[in-house]
């Protein structure tokens, strides 16, 4: 047990791995690996809502759509997100529908 303030090392072999067998990940592998995490728990988070997940991860939103790109090697589909397009407005060209 540690006295004091102090952690004697001989107190820490117990959480460090001794073998040389350990695999461990290239740092580009681990980066990767930790974006495509981290995006998807964010997306989970939001239930697949694009704009509260960037706000969660405090990117701009286009950052966010270029992070999920990049860890995907392409654009989520919506079935993918579990996000539900909503739009305020029709989009231009279309008329809009003014209900009495």
């Amino acid at each position: 047990m540690a006295q004091g303030n102090l952690i004697d090392v001989k107190e820490l072999k117990p959480f460090f791995r001794t073998t040389r067998d350990e695999e461990l990940p290239t740092f580009r592998n681990a980066k990767a690996g930790f974006e495509r995490d981290y995006v998807a728990r964010a997306l989970r988070i939001t239930s697949g809502n694009v704009a509260a997940a960037a706000r969660l991860a405090a990117k701009d939103r286009k950052d966010f759509y270029e992070l999920m790109k990049k860890s995907t090697k392409s654009t989520p589909t919506i079935s993918e997100t579990k996000s539900v397009p909503r739009r305020l407005f029709p989009p231009k060209g279309m008329p809009r529908t003014v209900r009495n």
